[in-house]
């Protein structure tokens, strides 16, 4: 994990590093300072993609290396139409011919799949979290970070998920519905996405008790599933394909109540955490209606995302609302206001964040994503 662990570090320092600049400083270049700064944050995330060894991510040589090899030696029509990725959501069919074409090289074939992913994370956190950017791109460097070297497709929707979270809390839903229809055009799975808006007004709104909401949420994700892919398979005949995430085979006791009860106890754990210090500081408890509309998608995310003991791919679709964590754990953060306070759930969730990559990765070993191996 020690390669991971100093990606997120040297990425989410950079981008302090712009933050305290654009607060301390006003000087000529300091848009071209910090869009630097920015730029090699993104460029540290796609180097390391692109230089990974081939043992790194099931994914690399599932879909990589077969993808690149059918798009550079086929041409567009026949490698849309009639090779074995014409199934393939359709932007990301011309994003794969179009990438192997203009690089002809698999490592900066490997860095297009991530240079479509990193840069809407980085606009995420910067327009949300403002100032406090850096925490999210920790937040994601350690967490998600390894695992976009696996399910490179799905990563690059997820990308787009978090960017219209700009669209959810400015009540834009036409803005926030196209974000998710040219998402599923890289990955047809992201429709599941369309369910973020009503999970995140429930916890947004003020009326009704949180075992009322977390009933409606239980129920939203009894029925959602099971009818997701039939929906999906209507809007996208070629997806039939992925009746696989229903009718798959559960996970293995041990990795699936592993991964299961990790996501219950961190969330516990800093939620606790979080309601106990408040209460020091505030003893009405002050309710942030978006702090809990992003806690209501992290806890509906966890909820699908242990779904694995039903069938292992589905876990999957938990991603599309879990990575909100990037931006939920720095505003939680940003709401205590104590120094005491900020320092004890700061060093809470990177504890809880760091101890459960390991687990997950390292003693897991979860997609062949640890260790990391150099390929260049």
């Amino acid at each position: 994990m020690f390669v991971y662990f100093l990606i997120a570090a040297a990425t989410a320092a950079l981008i302090w590093l712009a933050s305290y600049l654009e607060r301390r400083f006003d000087f000529r270049y300091q848009k071209l300072v910090t869009y630097a700064l920015y730029a090699l944050s993104i460029i540290i995330f796609c180097f390391f993609a692109g230089a990974r060894g081939l043992s790194v991510g099931d994914d690399t040589t599932i879909y990589g290396t077969g993808s690149f090899e059918a798009a550079t030696t086929m041409d567009f029509a026949s490698f849309y139409l009639e090779s074995r990725y014409s199934s393939w959501a359709p932007l990301m069919k011309v994003a794969v011919w179009t990438s192997a074409h203009l690089t002809n090289s698999f490592f900066w074939y490997l860095c297009m799949f991530q240079l479509l992913t990193i840069p809407f994370v980085h606009i995420a956190c910067r327009m949300v979290l403002k100032e406090k950017a850096f925490l999210g791109i920790l937040i994601f460097g350690i967490l998600f970070y390894p695992m976009t070297l696996n399910f490179m497709r799905q990563f690059i929707s997820i990308g787009l998920i978090l960017l219209s979270y700009v669209f959810i809390r400015n009540h834009k839903p036409a803005l926030f519905v196209l974000f998710v229809v040219v998402a599923a055009l890289f990955h047809e799975s992201s429709l599941v996405a369309i369910l973020v808006y009503p999970v995140w007004l429930l916890g947004h709104w003020s009326k009704g008790s949180m075992a009322l909401k977390t009933s409606v949420l239980a129920a939203l994700t009894a029925i959602a599933i099971p009818t997701f892919l039939p929906i999906m398979s209507l809007i996208f005949p070629s997806t039939a394909y992925y009746s696989v995430y229903i009718s798959g085979s559960a996970a293995n006791s041990s990795s699936g109540y592993g991964v299961t009860s990790g996501i219950v106890i961190s969330c516990l754990v800093l939620g606790l955490l979080y309601y106990y210090l408040l209460g020091k500081q505030d003893p009405q408890r002050t309710r942030n209606p978006e702090l809990s509309g992003l806690a209501y998608l992290v806890f509906f995310g966890g909820a699908v995302f242990s779904l694995c003991l039903v069938s292992e791919a589905l876990f999957r679709l938990g991603f599309y609302f879990l990575i909100y964590c990037i931006l939920l754990l720095p505003m939680v953060l940003e709401h205590l206001k104590p120094k005491r306070s900020k320092a004890i759930f700061g060093a809470a969730f990177l504890i809880m964040i760091s101890g459960y990559s390991v687990c997950y990765y390292a003693i897991g070993h979860i997609h062949s994503l640890v260790p990391y191996v150099c390929g260049l």
